[in-house]
């Protein structure tokens, strides 16, 4: 390995922890801000955006805060490394990005031409929802609890297919 490349692998290893002491967001009309202050510099960002490394597992831990350009600026181990206040703000910035609406009920379900149109209730009203490769837009998360994508990226939960009812069931039994 050269020079060149083990620099270029440094600068990949390193990892900016963002933390109450050098990192201050804030939230107006929607949109999450940060300073940044590091070294005795502060950098301003207008915009950021949190992605979850680990969405299952960890949702509240290891989220990399990107700029506007998709550029990461640092990594928040956990949200309790912050304060009442801002772990809400960043809370919220989350469910908004992560909002998932968890099926209650299936009122039909219709296949055409390889995708399956599902009729729903939802925590959030009544949907209908497309799936391409329905197969493959379910995941199991657990024996019971599935985790589904539509066409259009949307996310939907089903915390535990045995809760439902025994319509509801008999509908999806097909792609389970």
């Amino acid at each position: 390995m050269n020079e060149n490349q083990s620099f270029s692998l440094q600068n990949v290893a390193d990892i900016f922890y963002l933390t109450s002491e050098n990192a201050t967001f804030s939230e107006s009309d929607g949109i999450l801000s940060l300073v940044v202050t590091d070294s005795g510099k502060s950098e301003t960002y207008d915009r950021v955006f949190l992605h979850r490394a680990f969405p299952y597992d960890e949702p509240f831990s290891y989220l990399s805060v990107l700029n506007q350009e998709d550029k990461e600026i640092g990594i928040i181990r956990s949200l309790d490394d912050f304060d009442e206040e801002t772990r809400t703000v960043l809370k919220q910035e989350l469910d908004k990005k992560y909002f998932v609406a968890q099926i209650q009920k299936v009122h039909s379900v219709k296949e055409r031409f390889g995708f399956s149109y599902w009729k729903v209730s939802t925590n959030a009203g009544e949907m209908e929802i497309t799936f391409r490769d329905t197969y493959r837009s379910i995941v199991r998360l657990t024996p019971t609890h599935l985790f589904l994508t539509d066409s259009n990226a949307n996310r939907y939960e089903i915390p535990d297919v045995d809760k439902l009812d025994r319509k509801s069931r008999r509908h999806i039994d097909i792609y389970l």
